[in-house]
């Protein structure tokens, strides 16, 4: 087993790329002395050649948890940062929790902006551990702002209430992605309370922001949301239009939300075949009986193809038979 490693390492060097893939490929197959493999598979982190890479990054993975200590001596102290950059995703596979440490570290004192914005985004991943929370709150002042907006999506996905106060204070952030993603962040992490920052951005200039508040105020069980979302119908962005959508769809039997019926009617023109089928579908829990032949109208006609693939009709009749479950059955 010793000389077809030794021998497929020589092979590394070849010129052509294909070969140097398939001996990569190989070497991520090996059942024994993997630890022969692991070093040479770390420097080639660095090629530049993407489809030489990403066939490193997966032999790493299947080799299995046996890398894990090699790569974190060996790759996220590597003085190359682009190593540094694409050792970290290999925890995003493995999730390790001796990674942990090391990725917080990374995440702390790395003078490269781009890893310490992959660190906070894996590390959302990684098993439950408390010091990832401390860490990803911390680094929400990073100066970069990649690195800001990474953090407030991990902090999201992790539900940290107590990230919340520093979210808010991103959502005046001079970068458009930052206070997108601390807005829907705050969204994830917490309750009706957060409803009133959000509510400004829903006015911003930039069309992600109003779309992230808007997904953001999604049941959030509060009245007052409604109307401040029925202004957001008419936006000039479609994200923004759908987000809108969904968010009302979270707000079904919550006092107010029959106001939702005759805008969303409207939306039956939209010029987006998403918006159309969205609204047919949500008109079919709110609506009454009066929007039915509005949506028998839509069935017969509006046969362009939308979301996942289904013609808007057919959001229109699953809409007309529970309207008329809920009226006539």
């Amino acid at each position: 087993m010793d000389k077809y490693i030794e021998d497929r390492l020589q092979k590394l060097q070849n010129p052509d790329k294909k070969v140097r893939c398939a001996v990569i490929n190989a070497l991520g197959r090996v059942k024994t002395n993997k630890q022969k493999v692991i070093a040479p598979l770390i420097n080639i982190l660095a090629d530049s050649d993407e489809d030489v890479y990403l066939a490193t990054f997966y032999s790493l993975v299947k080799l299995g948890e046996v890398v894990v200590e090699p790569v974190i001596e060996e790759a996220l102290k590597n003085e190359n940062p682009l190593i540094r950059y694409r050792a970290i995703f290999v925890f995003d596979k493995l999730r390790d929790k001796r990674a942990i440490a090391p990725l917080i570290n990374l995440l702390n004192e790395d003078e490269d902006s781009d890893v310490r914005a992959a660190a906070a985004g894996v590390l959302a991943g990684m098993p439950e551990d408390s010091q990832i929370g401390e860490a990803l709150i911390t680094a929400l002042k990073d100066k970069d702002s990649a690195v800001r907006y990474n953090t407030a999506i991990s902090l999201g996905i992790l539900h940290l209430s107590k990230a919340v106060p520093l979210l808010i204070k991103l959502l005046k952030d001079q970068n458009e992605e930052v206070r997108g993603h601390s807005a829907f962040a705050i969204g994830q992490c917490g309750g009706s309370e957060v409803v009133e920052p959000l509510l400004p951005l829903l006015e911003d200039e930039s069309a992600s922001v109003r779309m992230w508040a808007t997904s953001a105020l999604a049941h959030k069980d509060d009245p007052g949301v409604i109307d401040p979302l029925l202004k957001r119908l008419e936006d000039e962005d479609q994200r923004v239009r759908e987000a809108v959508i969904g968010s009302l769809s979270s707000y079904q039997g919550i006092e107010g939300i029959n106001r939702a019926i005759k805008p969303l009617i409207s939306l039956l023109a939209d010029s987006s075949s998403n918006v159309r089928y969205m609204a047919a579908e949500i008109l079919g829990y709110i609506g009454d009986k009066e929007v039915l032949s509005v949506l028998e109208g839509i069935q017969a006609t509006d046969l362009e193809i939308a979301y996942l693939g289904h013609p808007v009709s057919k959001a229109a009749t699953e809409a007309i038979n529970n309207i008329k479950e809920r009226y006539y059955d």
